[in-house]
């Protein structure tokens, strides 16, 4: 019989917690037959985390520790509110102090909850940040919408949790993961989701729609979304609310701030996901964004505006060229199966129309529009054309996502689609991912 050998990783980061927080385990630590591993009361040192990878365990190790120190309230409360301070310039713009502090309260009240944030703090203090701006989005949009204390309970401590599932895999993976595929990527996060949901479902007393919420949170109305590809109305409204939190603070600090945009240019961005969500979410984090977004100011200098919207004009009939393709590859798959029923892709497709349809950026007016002002644009035009050029960024991201889509479903009708899908592939791919990344790729903006 050969032995069981994998590393615990949460165990490991525990042996670093422990160093300064005494991390002591609460229970006798069994494998999965039954057997104690480890003693109640034993200190998590490098040996004991290497003897628990010798075991499959029958309980995750972080519902069998306790920590000597957790993170309290006040200090949750304090990190939220500063990221809420460099996103909306004052912590107070929204007033949400108060539901925030209630909530910072009652998360307090599951202490294994706690202490893994308290981990994550300290072994992961990058996402973590990450964490507390998507946990202010998150309840910013849940007071908008009007949902129950329950509601916004659930919302927040899934937003602290969303990521947490990170602990649990091995580090080194994560810094790989530029280099994966998309199906690599995908399964790779679907394994933390899965490894965090375990662990809330375990948790004395804390709702099940928490870890629902956790695994769900990146499914999308339209079809879009992973690990399950949820159609529709299904996914619950809490799942949906952390979800457009993590997209809105994801797009801020990752594609916005570095280049020098702001809190309100997610507008424009958000405005794209309105086939995505619920639609009552959807208004609620508009109306969020407008009641607490900085004044709109252009970033990209004039001399450059010129170049870009002769730019957009291409990009514009490119993105439509390729949409027509995959429209059609898509019904010729559909055709191609033996059986019929909801199709994921035809139904983004239809989603992507209806959002065509809705925001007008697939109009030949704005081709026009954007012809006619290319060479004498106003300031007040300036920063609209900007706008637009956001609008078509998160168009692009739409357009992968029913590319990943289309493959993911050729794979099981033969290679002949999976070459089919590739090759739109390679044309959406080769396309710059915004228009900072255009401005190096093409000589045009050189003029």
């Amino acid at each position: 019989m050969v032995p069981y050998t994998e590393r615990n990783f949460y165990a490991d980061h525990l042996v670093e917690i422990n160093k300064t927080n005494a991390v002591i385990t609460t229970s006798n630590i069994c494998n999965n037959l039954g057997a104690t591993v480890i003693p109640k009361g034993t200190n998590v040192t490098e040996d004991v985390a290497n003897k628990i990878a010798k075991f499959k365990l029958d309980l995750p190790i972080e519902l069998q520790v306790n920590l000597a120190v957790r993170i309290s309230p006040n200090e949750l409360f304090n990190d939220i509110n500063k990221v809420q301070t460099k996103i909306f310039g004052s912590s107070n713009t929204m007033s949400a102090t108060k539901e925030l502090i209630r909530q910072c309260g009652l998360l307090n009240a599951f202490p294994l909850v706690s202490q893994k944030l308290t981990v994550f703090e300290e072994r992961m203090p990058h996402k973590y940040t990450d964490t507390q701006g998507v946990a202010g989005f998150a309840v910013l949009i849940a007071l908008k919408l009007g949902m129950s204390a329950a509601s916004i309970e659930i919302i927040f401590a899934a937003a602290q949790m969303h990521d947490a599932g990170f602990l649990n895999i091995n580090p080194d993976t994560a810094i790989s993961l530029d280099s994966f595929s998309e199906d690599e990527k995908r399964a790779f996060y679907k394994e933390q989701l899965t490894l965090g949901k375990d662990f809330l479902d375990e948790v004395p007393h804390l709702p099940k729609a928490v870890g629902i919420s956790v695994l769900a949170h990146q499914e999308r109305k339209d079809g879009s979304g992973w690990p399950e590809g949820i159609i529709g109305d299904q996914n619950m409204l809490e799942s949906q609310v952390v979800g457009l939190a993590v997209l809105l603070h994801e797009a801020l600090s990752r594609n916005l701030k570095p280049r020098g945009f702001n809190s309100s240019h997610l507008i424009p961005i958000i405005e794209i996901q309105s086939e995505s969500y619920n639609i009552d979410v959807y208004h609620a984090a508009v109306e969020m964004l407008r009641q607490g977004a900085h004044k709109t100011s252009q970033v990209i200098p004039n001399e450059f505006m010129s170049s870009l919207a002769h730019y957009l004009v291409v990009l514009q009939r490119t993105l439509i060229h390729w949409f027509e393709l995959a429209k059609s590859c898509s019904q010729d798959m559909y055709e191609a199966q033996n059986t019929k029923g909801e199709d994921r892709s035809l139904l983004l497709i239809s989603s992507l129309e209806q959002l065509y349809n809705n925001s007008g950026v697939w109009e030949e007016g704005i081709r026009t529009w954007l012809s006619e002002i290319a060479n004498s644009m106003k300031p007040e035009e300036c920063t609209e054309v900007e706008l637009v050029a956001l609008m078509f960024e998160s168009l692009l991201q739409k357009l992968k996502c029913l590319q990943w889509s289309m493959r993911d479903k050729a794979k099981d009708l033969g290679n002949e689609w999976v070459t089919r899908c590739d090759e739109l592939g390679v044309l959406l791919f080769s396309l710059p991912s915004d228009h900072f990344e255009a401005f190096d790729k093409f000589d045009c903006f050189d003029s």
